[in-house]
């Protein structure tokens, strides 16, 4: 499993690849992780993977956290 971000936003996009399925962290939705058409194009290095960068998996943590805190506060 890995991770990656892009933090060009005012919110973090955390994505996650599991066996080449990627997944991006959305606490509104069951199980706060949902694939996208977009995110299928980087299993085969489209799409703006260029902008996001690989983090360890505590990294990853941290930002879901960040994440969490957003959506709470109604930033989503």
């Amino acid at each position: 499993m890995g991770y990656m971000v892009d933090t060009r936003g005012s919110k973090p996009d955390l994505v996650r690849n599991v066996n080449g399925v990627f997944e991006r962290y959305d606490p509104g939705v069951p199980g706060k992780w949902k694939g996208s058409r977009f995110l299928d194009e980087f299993a085969w290095g489209g799409g703006d993977f260029v902008w996001y960068d690989d983090i360890s998996e505590q990294k990853a943590r941290e930002y879901m956290a960040e994440i969490d805190a957003l959506w709470e506060e109604g930033k989503d």
